[in-house]
């Protein structure tokens, strides 16, 4: 059966995925939906406002009116004067009641005088109390099922928006007289409101266009998320069978030599040059197969973690010592002088891995041996800024300042003709400076191409409370 809740469980991805564009759907559609609401509500409460200035100007009119209502030719001269100081006023009408409707008597539209109209809008005034009307808009009158009456509407309707305003009106006796008729454009506050819905729906746009970058955006980083898990998935396989395979070469290589150490030094009896000078060979190249192993197994413990490192206070002067006494035999193959004479052996406590710090030390100083050919390798200690400096001077071959750049990247080798034919992983320094990192200390390097390079590591000084 088909478990929805394990499915996004097991495709984690898919329903972050899915859920962003969601969301993002969701603020697409309340920002419109906020927008054309805004609009709406600003219409509406335009409409009221328009739909009060009607009656007002109604109102203002018919006090106006009042006192001449039996006056035709008044009437006629006061709505002459109101026409041309109001260009908001479309049509105004004085309209008396006859037996067919309601006749118009004075107006701003000459050619109505005269003429009977049975608007269902002057019928509803008529039933109104003093003062009261009926007022709708343009649109709606429209809609009236009298043909007649659209026909009205639509010989008085110009662009925009127009209200239509009834009122009754009584003589100074109180008497029933007539019906006011006015009809107000609002092509003003059209003009408005056209402009205001015109800059609210631009915004609007806009905002969803933001939107609509932001979930390209989101996505890009999604998918960048996706591939960096699938890589980091890749690397952490890539770590997993690096550790494995160096653990299973490390017992095979030891056993190759140790046995081509007891053919060389004669444990399994006498052999001829032939089977010795192989012998050789064999273990040379065991010897560089087992520094790859160690190497790629101290990268794959940094890599994970793994690599442990226990820091204590302690006189870096005998450790320094057994690394110079281990390595003379390298030097003294090559020629060169390994130098190491202390001015004090009781040196500043500093926090080290004693072990780790030989390790350091024998890939630094076997280094400089390795590309130096003649002259000499020197351990110079020295107190700097509250620190403990162990400087790694050679005569070597050194290097340029882009591959000083470079020299600490993994598996980075300076390439040069006088550097071809050395061995090495181009892990050793990496791994070096790792170790430095790890016992909270620094590695520096100078270096003079032809001349000969300095490394120098630093430890803080331990005050002993």
């Amino acid at each position: 059966m088909f478990n929805l809740k394990d499915f996004f469980v097991k495709n984690k991805e898919i329903s972050q995925l899915v859920y962003g564009i969601l969301l993002i759907i969701l603020i697409i559609f309340f920002i419109s939906f906020n927008s054309f609401s805004i609009i709406k509500k600003y219409k509406t409460g335009l409409n009221e406002s328009l739909n009060h200035q009607a009656y007002f100007y109604a109102k203002s009119i018919y006090t106006l009116m009042k006192p001449n209502l039996n006056d035709t030719a008044t009437l006629q001269k006061q709505i002459d004067s109101l026409l041309d100081k109001n260009s908001e006023i479309i049509n105004f009408s004085v309209l008396k009641e006859s037996e067919d409707g309601f006749e118009t008597v004075a107006s701003t539209d000459k050619s109505l005088i005269g003429k009977t109209n049975s608007f269902y809008l002057y019928k509803f005034a008529w039933q109104q109390p003093d003062y009261q009307g009926v007022a709708t808009d343009s649109f709606s009158a429209s809609m009236a099922d009298n043909e007649a009456d659209r026909d009205f509407i639509a010989n008085l309707k110009t662009e925009g928006t127009n209200w239509f305003v009834a009122l009754p009106m009584f003589d100074e006796s109180g008497t029933k007289k007539a019906i006011l008729s006015v009809v107000i454009s609002s092509r003003f506050e059209d003009g408005i409101t056209a402009k205001n819905k015109m800059n609210s729906l631009l915004i609007t746009l806009i905002s969803i266009a933001v939107v609509i970058m932001f979930l390209s955006l989101v996505l890009r980083i999604w998918d960048y998320a996706f591939l960096y898990k699938k890589v980091k998935e890749v690397d952490e396989m890539k770590d997993e069978f690096i550790s494995m395979a160096s653990h299973e070469l490390r017992t095979p290589v030891t056993g190759i030599k140790g046995y081509s150490s007891m053919i060389i030094d004669g444990s399994l009896g006498a052999v001829s040059k032939q089977v010795k000078d192989g012998a050789l060979i064999i273990n040379a190249a065991a010897n560089r197969l087992s520094v790859l192993v160690d190497d790629l197994l101290n990268v794959s413990r940094i890599e994970q973690g793994r690599m442990q490192i226990a820091l204590k206070p302690m006189n870096i002067h005998q450790i320094i010592s057994e690394v110079v006494q281990e390595l003379k035999v390298q030097a003294d193959q090559k020629k060169l002088a390994l130098i190491y004479t202390p001015a004090n052996i009781d040196l500043p406590l500093v926090e080290i891995d004693s072990d780790r710090l030989k390790q350091v030390l024998i890939n630094l100083i076997g280094n400089s041996i390795k590309y130096t050919e003649t002259g000499k390798v020197e351990i110079i200690v020295e107190t700097v800024a509250k620190k403990l400096a162990i400087k790694i001077k050679d005569t070597g071959l050194g290097m340029s300042a882009e591959a000083r750049e470079k020299l600490f990247q993994k598996f980075y080798r300076v390439q040069t003709v006088k550097t071809k034919n050395i061995t090495g992983t181009g892990l050793g320094l990496w791994i070096t400076q790792q170790i430095m990192e790890l016992m909270k200390g620094s590695i520096e390097v100078e270096s003079i191409e032809g001349t000969g390079s300095q490394f120098t590591v630093k430890f803080p000084i331990v005050v002993m409370k």
